[in-house]
């Protein structure tokens, strides 16, 4: 419910600072990341990944695709 309300509330996400979209990061347990970006213009959240933080940072960016 907060993510709805608040949707720029996680910080962007280091590792993927580099992208346009401006995607962010909430830490979810010990070893995931919630992966999410907003879509300002149609006032959408959109779901990248729940990301295993165990795993090598260049697998989570090479399973992105900028449009």
């Amino acid at each position: 419910d907060l993510l709805g309300v608040f949707p720029r509330m996680a910080p962007i996400e280091a590792s993927l600072a580099h992208y346009s979209r401006g995607y962010r990061s909430l830490s979810m347990q010990p070893h995931f990341k919630f992966i999410y970006y907003v879509d300002e213009a149609k006032s959408e959240i959109h779901v990248v990944d729940f990301w295993d933080t165990r795993q090598d940072p260049e697998s989570l960016v090479e399973g992105l695709a900028e449009e």
